[in-house]
């Protein structure tokens, strides 16, 4: 059966997410299982590498990039089905790639870099990135999401220091700070001036520059990770619970994963249809990849064809049907097919 679901209104900002989150994740998980890979088919792909991935993006169904801290950056020209490495560059834990020339990327190192060669030079940006907060709290103000509308226009969301946003792709400038702990945030933005950060809670900017609190951090899982396929609609993810929203964040749907398991990423190419992938919580690990054919009212398991554990996944419409990428632990990838159908 599909995952439980609790509906949580916030006219007028009424805050009563907390209780509601937390009854949401006292319900018992004893669920039926519904494996959705008729409709979705999931292959194997070959990276070239045992290093884990952090990150991946896909600009168009055949052009994707994944990085890994350890081992440079990898394009694929076949939709995820074999991988070169592009770039030796390391440090990487977050792309976003919006076009097949223009890439950004970051992590630990106090600057976003930006590609326009398709990932094979990088450029470090000369915003100053330096967290004024303790040691502990900045993290070195690591770059952790990027999320690209255009292919010029970007916003990146760092460890402790906020939101900063490029309308050039070049020249970056403080985007604000949102009302929500950023120890490790997520960033989706479905416009040029609009956009949703996740982390302990999520905030969201509807104008590009003003920030409020539409789903609290009380009672509410610390989220890995946020896709929002119109300024409207966005699902995030973190443990075992996903969230959604179709009305900018005024209301949310709270949901359990059917099989628990730890949920790092989220990918919704359109409205209706999302995957989200994680890690399995049982003693040997594994993967977890779900999927939504009715923008987040149900979520079914799907099988992803590999042992690995999942990091990160990103979708896109496809020239007939979706297409997906995951990539994660030892350099395993997999190529997700049509569907998912609505149940």
């Amino acid at each position: 059966m599909p995952s439980k679901r609790s509906v949580v209104g916030c006219p007028s900002r009424r805050w009563r997410l907390g209780a509601a989150a937390a009854a949401l994740l006292a319900v018992s998980v004893a669920m039926q299982v519904r494996l959705a890979n008729a409709d979705t088919l999931w292959t194997i792909g070959s990276s070239g590498t045992t290093a884990a991935f952090d990150s991946v993006t896909c600009a168009i169904s055949t052009q994707c990039w994944a990085v890994s801290s350890a081992a440079g950056v990898f394009h694929s020209t076949d939709g995820g089905a074999t991988w070169t490495r592009v770039s030796s560059t390391t440090g990487f834990t977050t792309i976003a790639c919006p076009s097949t020339a223009n890439c950004y990327a970051g992590g630990p190192i106090n600057a976003v870099f930006a590609s326009t060669d398709g990932g094979a030079s990088w450029n470090a940006s000369s915003y100053n990135f330096s967290c004024t907060g303790p040691p502990l709290a900045c993290f070195d103000s690591a770059i952790t999401s990027i999320s690209c509308p255009l292919p010029t226009n970007c916003w990146a969301a760092a460890w402790g220091l906020g939101v900063v946003h490029t309308t050039d792709g070049v020249n970056w400038s403080y985007g604000g700070s949102p009302p929500i702990v950023l120890k490790k945030p997520a960033i989706s933005c479905p416009s040029p001036v609009t956009c949703y950060v996740a982390d302990h809670g999520i905030s969201a900017t509807m104008d590009g520059v003003s920030w409020s609190v539409v789903y609290p951090g009380a009672g509410a899982p610390i989220f890995a990770a946020i896709s929002c396929a119109l300024p409207s609609t966005c699902e995030a993810v973190g443990g075992s619970v996903i969230v959604s929203t179709q009305t900018g964040g005024q209301d949310w749907l709270a949901s359990l994963s059917p099989v628990g398991g730890m949920l790092n990423g989220v990918s919704c190419p359109v409205v209706l249809q999302c995957w989200a992938a994680g890690a399995s919580s049982g003693p040997s690990g594994g993967p977890v990849v779900l999927a939504t054919g009715n923008a987040g009212t149900s979520w079914y398991a799907q099988a992803p064809g590999t042992a690995a554990s999942l990091s990160a996944i990103a979708c896109t419409t496809g020239a007939t049907s979706p297409s997906c990428v995951a990539v994660g632990q030892g350099g395993a990838v997999i190529v997700g097919t049509g569907g998912p159908n609505t149940p």
